[in-house]
């Protein structure tokens, strides 16, 4: 496909910029000159992006998954822009904790999908106004993996399933205003599963003594899988070079897999019967 005339993107707005590959595509785009803004978790983030960039990345600490302060804080980059609109803005999901549905508290459930279906909608409401007037893009980034979720996942493959349909429902709803938006199916980065693997111990304390008895040795084979380092996962740096690459293909995708474990993962929804999904989905916690 053929680059977007090398059109550089003015102004970009990134959740979860902080760190990892929010920082990388920050960094990146404000190499190419561009003025970024975006969230982060802690003070010491938004100075050291601040100093990095050179001034040209400007972060705020703030939990956008809370609808108020996420509106206040783009209400604030509204204005910042002073009418120009926004160019891009990359929405990232959250990481989902894994766990069986069955020790999922509904809280907890109700509260996953307040983050990352409403979070996202709420998100994408408030910059539209700003997108729509420089006919921008939205690019939101998931896990691949929750596109067929393996055991103990399931809650991250719901929000998903449900995100998707949304940003479907919005691709329609904006392509007549020209507001494209490209999901990025992201598979693993580098370093990202050491958060997993803490996450399925914690998991495997929070149950009750029935519950890890029916669980248990699954989560700890689980734990120990994707604790093994692959040789083809993409570092932050790679990932955020090819989907800013992505974003200025004219016409950039609707959606794309990012690494090659999300291109199997697409491959093999587009592919396999129902059967052999299953098959697939239960290999991460097969235990003989």
């Amino acid at each position: 496909m053929a680059l977007r005339s090398r059109r550089r993107w003015c102004s970009v707005v990134i959740t979860g910029a902080g760190a990892g590959l929010g920082r990388e595509l920050a960094l990146g785009y404000a190499a190419q000159g561009c003025i970024v803004f975006g969230t982060a978790a802690s003070s010491a983030e938004v100075q050291e992006l601040r100093t990095a960039s050179g001034g040209r990345v400007s972060l705020a600490v703030s939990d956008v998954t809370k609808f108020t302060k996420g509106r206040i804080w783009a209400e604030g980059v509204s204005e910042a822009l002073d009418g120009a609109g926004l160019d891009l803005l990359i929405n990232r999901s959250h990481v989902i904790p894994p766990s069986p549905l069955e020790a999922v508290p509904i809280d907890t459930a109700r509260y996953v999908f307040e983050q990352n279906v409403l979070g996202a909608m709420s998100i994408i409401n408030a910059f539209l106004p700003a997108l729509r007037r420089s006919r921008g893009r939205i690019l939101q980034i998931v896990d691949a993996m929750a596109s067929t979720p393996v055991p103990f996942s399931g809650l991250a493959g719901a929000t998903n399933a449900a995100l998707d349909a949304l940003l479907s429902a919005y691709r329609a709803d904006l392509k007549p205003h020209s507001v494209h938006i490209t999901t990025a199916l992201m598979g693993r980065v580098q370093g990202s599963d050491a958060s997993k693997t803490s996450a399925l111990i914690s998991a495997a304390e929070d149950m009750t003594p029935e519950q890890r008895e029916l669980y248990g040795r699954q989560l700890a084979t689980y734990a120990k899988r994707i604790g093994v380092p692959a040789a083809d996962l993409l570092d932050a740096r790679g990932a955020a070079a090819l989907l800013i690459e992505i974003l200025e293909r004219d016409p950039a995708p609707s959606r794309v897999a990012v690494g090659a474990d999300a291109e199997a993962v697409l491959k093999a929804i587009q592919h396999l019967s129902d059967d052999e999904l299953d098959d697939m989905r239960l290999e991460p916690t097969a235990t003989s």
